[in-house]
């Protein structure tokens, strides 16, 4: 269990919590195995799941808005100078928190002829939700910085992705001067 905190995000967003577990099952240990282990060295499956955080590009005054105030020039009210304050950079997000990356991951891993041929092979997923992602406020928004266009992070995207990764190991020579392994993904 891991919590993290940034100062990126405003107060109510500052801190992310993320939690992962895993497990193990090393088959090859089990009794009705017994058998098997005459070709087979190593058989295990693998199951883990975490939450992942990232607050990055965010710079530390991210969720605030960024302004300029001018003291007492080029503004009168009423023939006194005035201050006034134009916004410049960034418009601040109150909402603004942790990018969260959910994953799961099974994998069986393997070993034949006493570890001289090895590997695993895997699943994956992974849904990453409010993403992190800077925009440019469209000028009709009336937040604009001496007439250009405001830009705002926001968490306003999910993505997932998965897959499958075999990996087999071959360790074809191996003496005290030399040894040749080959490795295909």
């Amino acid at each position: 269990l891991r919590q993290d905190g940034s100062s990126s995000f405003s107060k109510s967003n500052r801190w992310g919590l993320f939690p992962s577990a895993a497990l193990a099952w090393s088959i090859i240990n089990e009794p009705f195995m017994e058998k098997a282990r005459d070709i087979m060295s190593n058989l295990k499956l693998r199951v883990g799941y975490g939450i992942t955080g990232n607050s990055g590009g965010v710079d530390a005054y991210g969720t605030t808005t960024q302004a300029y105030v001018y003291t007492g020039n080029g503004l009168t009210l009423n023939g006194q100078n005035s201050s006034f304050t134009q916004y410049t950079g960034t418009y601040g997000s109150k909402d603004l928190g942790w990018e969260k990356s959910y994953n799961w991951n099974v994998g069986l891993d393997y070993g034949i002829l006493n570890n001289r041929v090895d590997g695993s092979i895997e699943w994956f997923k992974t849904t990453t939700k409010g993403l992190l992602f800077k925009r440019t406020l469209p000028i009709t928004s009336g937040l604009t910085g001496w007439g250009s266009p405001l830009s705002i992070w926001q968490n306003i995207a999910e993505t997932s992705n998965q897959g499958v990764e075999v990996t087999i190991n071959s360790h074809n020579i191996k003496t005290k001067d030399f040894s040749w392994n080959t490795t295909l993904s």
